[in-house]
């Protein structure tokens, strides 16, 4: 498969995947693979379109947590808020946040041993 993608067919794909048509007929309409349209839909590919751009790994390079960060992080995962949605909110990944939540990073700050 080898089609060119354009702005306005990633604008009717993207529709399309919201009304809940299948990746596969999807693909096949657009003359490319599955993969591509699912890089679409988790916003991989053409995120600045559809507006789910992928968090990217290290927004900040150098950048590090303070403790008093990662407080605010595990007191609004006790309160429910979703690893997504604290991720978006601090620009980290949601593996750094879910990290957090199990106890594998940072537990000797949040109690949380993982």
């Amino acid at each position: 498969m080898s089609g060119v993608l354009e702005r306005e067919d990633v604008e009717v794909i993207h529709e399309r995947l919201n009304a809940g048509e299948r990746s596969t007929t999807i693909a096949r309409d657009f003359c490319v693979s599955q993969q591509t349209i699912s890089a679409i839909k988790r916003g991989q590919l053409w995120g600045h379109v559809t507006g789910r751009e992928r968090l990217v790994k290290n927004p900040r390079p150098g950048y590090s947590l303070t403790e008093e960060q990662v407080r605010a992080i595990d007191k609004d995962l006790r309160r429910g808020v979703s690893c997504r949605r604290v991720a978006e909110q601090y620009h980290l990944t949601y593996t750094v946040i879910y990290n957090i939540k199990i106890g594998k990073t940072w537990g000797h700050v949040t109690g949380r041993q993982g």
